[in-house]
C-alpha cells in the first residue's frame, strides 16, 4: 500500500515536472512579453523554483529507492518521508498557486489578443489544424478561447494545466505537444 502511494506520488511529480517545463517555455517566450504588458516574471520565477525543487526531490527519492529497494532500512525512512512530504507540498502549491496564476495570465492574453488580433498567423509555428481546415487569426483565437473554457471545466489539475498551456501556446505560436 505504501509502495503504491510512493509510486503514485512519483508519477504525479513527473507530470508536474513536464507541465512546469512547458509553462516555463511559454513564459520565457519573447512573444509573451510583446503581447502581455504585465509582469509574468514572478510566475516564471515560481515555476522555475518549483521545477528545480520537484526534480531534485524526485532524483533524491530515486537514489533512495536504489539504496533501499525493499524499504527495510529504518535509517532511510525519515529521509523518504521528508522527500514525499516535499513532493506532496509541491503538488498542493502547483494546484493552488501556480495553476490559478497561469490561468489568470492565459485568460488575460487570450482576451487581449481578441481585442487586438494579430494581422496574420504563422502556420509553421502552430500545430496541425483540424482536419480539412486552415489556421486563420479568428480560428486560432476561437480555439484558444475553447481551450480556456475547457480548462475551467477540467476536473483533473494536469488536464487543466495542459489545456491552458495549449491555449497560450496557440496564441504565442509555440506548439505544445
Amino acid at each position: 500500500m505504501a509502495s503504491d502511494y510512493l509510486e503514485s506520488s512519483q508519477r504525479d511529480a513527473e507530470e508536474i515536472t513536464k507541465t512546469l517545463q512547458q509553462v516555463d517555455t511559454l513564459l520565457a517566450s519573447e512573444k509573451l512579453h510583446q503581447l502581455y504588458q504585465g509582469d509574468a516574471a514572478e510566475l516564471r520565477k515560481n515555476v522555475r523554483k518549483m521545477l528545480v525543487n520537484v526534480k531534485t526531490d524526485l532524483e533524491a527519492l530515486g537514489n533512495l529507492e536504489k539504496d533501499d529497494p525493499f524499504k527495510t532500512d529504518p535509517t532511510l525512512a525519515n529521509q523518504r518521508y521528508k522527500l514525499i512530504k516535499n513532493i506532496e507540498t509541491a503538488k498542493i502549491d502547483f494546484e493552488f498557486e501556480i495553476i490559478p496564476a497561469f490561468e489568470k495570465l492565459t485568460k488575460q492574453i487570450v482576451e487581449a489578443s481578441k481585442q487586438n488580433p494579430p494581422a496574420q498567423v504563422d502556420e509553421q509555428a502552430l500545430p496541425p489544424p483540424p482536419a480539412g481546415e486552415k489556421w486563420t487569426v479568428q480560428k486560432v483565437l476561437d480555439t484558444a478561447s475553447q481551450f480556456v473554457e475547457q480548462a475551467a471545466r477540467a476536473g483533473a489539475i494536469f488536464t487543466k494545466a495542459y489545456t491552458l498551456a495549449k491555449a497560450l501556446g496557440l496564441i504565442l505560436g509555440i506548439p505544445v505537444p
